[in-house]
């Protein structure tokens, strides 16, 4: 009898902290509580058109401009979990290729919570350099479900669309995302609208820094700000941490990029997640140096 009841209480904790983090993660890939990847440390608020940052897959193609032809990377994070030991992970893959000012990014995302709720993402992005100025479309496919029910699916997709402007010393991006498309048929689920602001000092020998706003009008508290710095222990190395509000979340990381291959590491403290954990990597093709590509990516006021 004790068996059973301690069986029983098992089950029941169990399924108690899968419903917790199902209603918490249930946006979670829809809405991520912060970025993946590199952009971990940063919650997003740092850009880098000619570093790892701007080689994300599931980035705007709008923020790179570098002369790397193509590239491909992997990033995983674990999240603490509402239940204290974790079980809610999220993996990513993708890669990008540039010819000459067109620039095509494109990654598949899986989340998965306790080994019963998934939510798949399919990522597009392409964009255009024009001298300082740069602009992407970006399509996400959402697909959402318990693993248990096959039958409860879920799809939906939505748009986006980034400008990045990038002069000698400053870098700025306007972002609206979350225009939905398809919907899934629950406005619970679907991604919202969602409009961001970011403005940083492109990366020189000490680092950079960044602030970036995010306004999601159907959220209790709309408005978010974070703040990031990032400092260079030398050409190839980076320390960094953010601080964002709304809710209140802390990030710290580091990172790695030795050509041809790129890595990084972050931890990021959620009010509800605990400390949450994040890897990513890349691998890269031979840097190119075109006199005339050099050109349109450097001209500016």
């Amino acid at each position: 009898m004790a068996i059973k009841l301690l069986i029983i209480n098992k089950k029941a904790i169990k399924w108690a902290a899968m419903i917790f983090i199902l209603t918490s993660f249930i946006k979670a890939g829809v809405r991520d509580p912060f970025p993946i990847g590199a952009a971990m440390m940063s919650q997003g608020a740092l850009t880098e058109s000619q570093g790892i940052l701007g080689r994300e897959p599931w980035s705007a193609a709008a923020i790179y401009r570098d002369t790397i032809p193509w590239g491909a990377a992997f990033s995983a994070v674990s999240y603490h979990g509402a239940d204290g030991a974790g079980g809610v992970s999220q993996y990513a893959a993708g890669g990008f290729a540039s010819f000459g000012n067109i620039i095509c990014k494109t990654a598949l995302m899986q989340l998965d919570a306790m080994g019963v709720y998934y939510e798949r993402t399919a990522y597009l992005s392409a964009g255009m350099i024009y001298k300082f100025l740069s602009l992407s479309t970006e399509t996400k496919t959402h697909r959402v479900g318990l693993k248990a029910n096959s039958s409860d699916v879920r799809t939906m997709t939505s748009l986006g669309s980034t400008l990045h402007i990038q002069v000698r010393r400053i870098s700025a991006s306007v972002m609206a995302e979350g225009l939905t498309v398809s919907t899934s048929g629950s406005s619970d689920v679907d991604p919202p609208l969602s409009f961001s602001g970011r403005i940083c000092t492109v990366r020189n020998r000490y680092g950079s820094q960044g602030v970036m706003v995010k306004v999601t009008p159907e959220n209790d508290k709309p408005v978010r700000f974070i703040v990031a710095q990032e400092y260079r222990l030398s050409k190839n190395f980076a320390i960094g941490a953010s601080l964002g509000s709304n809710p209140s979340i802390i990030g710290f990381g580091l990172i790695a990029d030795i050509q041809p291959a790129g890595s990084g590491a972050a931890v990021v403290n959620h009010p509800l997640l605990g400390w949450s954990k994040g890897f990513y990597a890349d691998y890269t093709g031979t840097r190119h140096a075109s006199a005339l590509r050099r050109t349109q990516l450097h001209a500016g006021p």
